[in-house]
């Protein structure tokens, strides 16, 4: 009986994995757009944020022709394709598997860079979420790799 529980509960995580990878992957569109401060109001104060320029931003992301993560992980801001490679950051420091990442489709960071005509953009780590604002424009509702990754 112990082992038939074991076994079940194996599956089920195994099932819970499969379907959150394929989710991601039918996902089209990852990402909503709000005005600064209605995310102020929705997603708290920004708690730490690093800035990138509009231009290089927007190269990365043409880059990756799905989704693009990002992350400030001890103070540096690391940009990854969605096969989990590092576009921007510390090259000398590998991304572990297991850290969090949020990541959004790239055609939503092009359009919140052209939507805001902004110079520069920031990546914010607010309380819960991770956000990108450019001007009074800012990118939320991403999706977290693990445990949900596209591919």
């Amino acid at each position: 009986m112990k082992k038939l529980n074991i076994f079940s509960i194996s599956f089920l995580f195994s099932l819970f994995l499969l379907i959150s990878s394929s989710y991601a992957q039918s996902q089209g569109t990852v990402g909503k757009i709000y005005s600064k401060d209605q995310a102020d109001q929705l997603f708290g104060p920004v708690l730490n944020s690093r800035t990138i320029n509009a231009h290089a931003l927007q190269a990365l992301a043409t880059k990756c022709p799905q989704y693009i993560m990002f992350n400030i992980v001890n103070g540096q801001l690391y940009i990854l394709n969605a096969n989990r490679n590092v576009l921007l950051g510390p090259s000398s420091q590998a991304v572990s598997p297991a850290q969090v990442f949020h990541f959004c489709s790239a055609s939503m960071i092009l359009n919140l860079i052209q939507t805001s005509g902004a110079t520069s953009i920031s990546v914010e780590q607010r309380q819960n979420n991770l956000t990108v604002t450019a001007g009074s424009y800012t990118l939320e509702d991403f999706m977290t790799c693990p445990p949900t990754c596209a591919q």
